[in-house]
């Protein structure tokens, strides 16, 4: 949601000073206000080396979950380092930077990244990711990549008193890459940060389609609303050097604000999600 200009006056003094997470002690990155909460219920399919019985070649697969523990368990790892308690993982729409963390592209706003408890608290960008002498790394996910067909309706556009409603189907798209073993191909490990388990050479990606469900309403005193979406995944690609590899399942997002709008005598302020109409 938009923010008024105290709290963004807020924000950028508390970034530029370095504030740091206040349950956990631990510096962030970042801040947002605009962000959907996400719950990764994924299942990755590897295929297993062949086993060899006389003159029978036997062939399998094997099959791991990957839930929110899971992504930031790989996200950690990928930051060298361990997430407080109450870290989640979030989709944001805007982004109010520290001095540290600069950003991959001029749009980078809109990326998944891990925050701390409170959710406005940024930890980690997942899709800028990580470049050193270590690992070349990020998570790229876009649920809005293309858009695609919508239904729904506004009332009263560019009012001060209205609603808006509406289902989209949009493309979406997944990269996570990692090469743990960036500038040094001859070892398994090559930094102390990165576990065993998170070593080697990582190329998963593939697409789907988000479902969205958006509701808003507003006036001069008050915007309420909501924002869910439900994406439906397939992909594949290299896992821990193994080549041989199907992902699928589903991500969901959800987004609700409510909030009191304080406009001065005479001025009509529209304070509004995301997006203030549906053709952004």
């Amino acid at each position: 949601m938009k923010l008024n200009k105290l709290a963004c006056v807020a924000l950028s003094a508390a970034l530029i000073f370095g504030a740091k997470s206040v349950a956990a002690g631990q510096e962030f990155v970042g801040t947002t206000l605009d962000h959907m909460k996400l719950q990764f219920n994924l299942m990755l399919t590897s295929q297993n080396p062949d086993i060899n019985k006389g003159s029978t070649v036997l062939w399998s697969y094997s099959k791991v979950k990957l839930t929110n523990k899971d992504i930031l368990r790989l996200l950690a790892n990928m930051a060298g380092t361990t997430w407080p308690d109450g870290a989640q993982l979030e989709y944001v729409f805007d982004g109010y930077r520290s001095f540290s963390a600069s950003p991959k592209d001029e749009n980078s706003n809109d990326q998944l990244v891990v925050a701390d408890r409170t959710g406005t608290n940024v930890l980690f960008y997942a899709g800028d990711g990580v470049d050193n002498n270590f690992s070349y790394a990020y998570f790229d996910l876009d649920p809005f990549d293309t858009d695609g067909v919508y239904q729904g309706s506004e009332t009263a556009r560019g009012s001060s008193l209205g609603q808006e409603s509406y289902g989209e189907v949009y493309f979406a798209d997944f990269y996570f890459y990692a090469d743990y073993n960036y500038n040094n191909p001859d070892t398994v490990v090559s930094s102390p940060k990165v576990s065993q388990a998170s070593s080697g050479y990582w190329d998963l990606w593939g697409g789907g389609a988000t479902t969205e469900t958006y509701s808003e309403k507003w006036s001069p005193y008050s915007d309420s609303g909501f924002d869910n979406i439900t994406m439906t995944l397939v992909g594949g690609g290299y896992y821990n050097d193994n080549s041989q590899n199907f992902i699928n399942g589903t991500v969901m997002g959800v987004e609700q604000w409510s909030q009191a709008n304080n406009p001065q005598p005479g001025v009509v302020v529209k304070t509004v999600g995301h997006k203030s109409s549906k053709k952004h």
